[in-house]
Parts: structure tokens; sequence; C-alpha cells
């Protein structure tokens, strides 16, 4: 797959075609949705999530974004759970790339980028990136909702 469209500019289109390539080499079910992303499902021990892995060329640097589905919604937790919850979340940011953050919807979701300067080794990259990703959450996720899960029994959490 390194032989990658090397002589084809880098355009949402053909990292969206390069992505599809790397996961179909590979036997890893995804959805695209009109070539607008990609949505991988995701099983971290009881939590099925979504890898929403998007290509975005608009700006000064091509990059690849790779989130999850939200984690958590904090819409019905009461204000001190929520920002004791958020720091918390945003405590475990030092897993570098990964990050946590909130959306304008008050859900959690974790994500991380891949700057795309050339199709030179892309694919090693992307694969990095991605296992690396999954293995953070792996790692993280049970704990976060079993501290969750800790916060609601409390009464923290609605």
């Amino acid at each position: 797959m390194d032989q990658a469209p090397k002589e084809n500019p880098i355009t949402e289109k053909t990292l969206m075609e390069f992505i599809t390539q790397v996961l179909d080499e590979r036997n890893v079910a995804y959805m695209l949705d009109k070539d607008s992303f990609i949505s991988i499902p995701t099983k971290i021990d009881d939590h099925v999530l979504n890898f929403i892995v998007r290509a975005v060329a608009s700006g000064k640097n091509p990059y690849i974004s790779i989130a999850t589905s939200p984690l958590i919604d904090l819409l019905n937790v009461d204000d001190s759970a929520r920002e004791n919850l958020y720091r918390l979340l945003l405590s475990l940011n030092s897993y570098a790339p990964l990050r946590f953050l909130l959306t304008p919807f008050e859900q959690v979701i974790a994500a991380t980028e891949l700057d795309v300067l050339s199709w030179q080794d892309l694919e090693r990259r992307f694969l990095a990136r991605l296992s690396f990703f999954f293995d953070t959450l792996n790692d993280l996720l049970p704990r976060v909702m079993k501290l969750i899960e800790k916060t609601r029994r409390k009464g923290g959490l609605t």
C-alpha cells in the first residue's frame, strides 16, 4: 500500500480513498458516510464506540482526524459532578496525542489528529496512530467508567 497515490495531490477525496484502502486491506469493518467520514465500530470493555475518521484538507496543512462517538453525556449531570468529572478527564490529556474534549452538546469525546505533509510513510503513521488511540482508550475507558459509576452511586450523576 505504500505505493499510495503519491503522485496525486493531497485532498480530502484522495485521503479518504487512502484510508478506505488501508482499512479494506486489513479487513477492518467500517461505514462510509457520503465520503465525508468513516465510522469504525469498536468494542472496548463492555462499551461499543464508533471511531469517526475524517480527512481534512481545507486548511494550511491537511490532516486526518480520529475521534470517538460520545463517551459520556454531561447534560443530566449536576454542576459539581460535571466539573469534577470534566477536570478528571482533562487531567488525562497528558496521554498525548489523545485528548478528551467537550462538544457543544455537553458530550465528552476522545480525539487525536495526524498531520499529513506527504504520502511518504503515511500508511505506517496512520495505523500507528489508530492503534495508539485504541490502546489508550482500551486502557483508560474502563477506569473512567468506574469513576463515573462511583460518582453516580454518590448521587452526583442522574
